[in-house]
């Protein structure tokens, strides 16, 4: 979290490692859940894109939090139609959602 406050400005990307590494890693410790989805908060105040949106989708879900992650994942599909990019991951989890599954 230090090192997020700190250096966020300027790098994003190793703060939403740290957040994807821990979301993958972590399926029900919701302490270290939380952690993971308050830095990968930091990084979507500096680089509000899919990566990271998808990212906090997927945490949400783990704590429960479905209808955030719901609107989390629903930006990141509009982020990445506007960009013309591949939207499969954020599909999956509001599939996920819908479907009551955990990630």
């Amino acid at each position: 979290m230090a090192y997020g406050k700190k250096y966020a400005a300027r790098d994003s990307r190793t703060i939403y490692d740290a957040a994807a590494q821990m979301e993958g890693l972590i399926k029900n410790d919701k302490v270290l859940l939380t952690k993971a989805d308050q830095i990968i908060q930091q990084a979507l105040a500096v680089d509000r894109n899919y990566y990271n949106l998808c990212t906090r989708a997927k945490l949400l879900h783990k704590l429960g939090n479905d209808p955030e992650a719901a609107r989390a994942a629903r930006e990141a599909v509009a982020l990445a139609a506007k960009d013309q990019k591949n939207s499969d991951e954020a599909t999956e989890v509001l599939a996920e959602i819908s479907q009551k599954k955990p990630c």
